[in-house]
């Protein structure tokens, strides 16, 4: 049975950060989601021994051949990982597309959704839309390389 997530959102996180009033920072809904995302591709199986399933190393699946990478089953794997990213892919808040970047299999990666805080929360600015573009590849030396970009509209 699945699990019940209140509201659908994954929630706030705390960063190792003040924010502009002296205050712990909290991480938005769509900075968890990056950060969540992010480290279940970066993790390797057992590193973690207390979560020994947690991680995809997702370098391994970039040594596959461009045919071999199926986005429905790197997505379903990364939901299986961690379920409550479900609801963000099934409402397109987050998306996975495989392409080729110098005839390397290359992944891109969209995370969307509106930076808002908790009640309460001290913020100079609220409410604006916030979308990270992830791309992930191999260099000319076949080591892993990715890149986090911010758009804020």
């Amino acid at each position: 049975m699945p699990a019940n997530y209140a509201n659908n959102s994954i929630g706030y996180d705390f960063t190792f950060e003040i924010n502009e009033f002296g205050e712990p920072r909290i991480a938005t809904e769509v900075e968890t989601l990056k950060n969540a995302v992010l480290f279940i591709l970066m993790s390797k199986p057992g590193q973690y021994p207390s979560l020994p399933q947690l991680g995809m190393n997702i370098q391994d699946l970039l040594y596959s051949f461009y045919d071999e990478i199926d986005e429905s089953k790197l997505q379903a794997n990364i939901v299986e990982q961690c379920k409550a990213l479900g609801v963000y892919f099934q409402n397109g808040s987050i998306m996975l597309k495989k392409v080729t970047w110098r005839n390397k299999p290359s992944l891109i990666i969209q995370i969307g959704g509106s930076e808002l805080y908790p009640p309460g929360y001290k913020k100079s600015t609220t409410g604006s839309n916030r979308t990270y573009l992830i791309g992930i590849t191999l260099d000319e030396f076949n080591k892993m390389i990715f890149n986090v970009n911010t758009r804020i509209t």
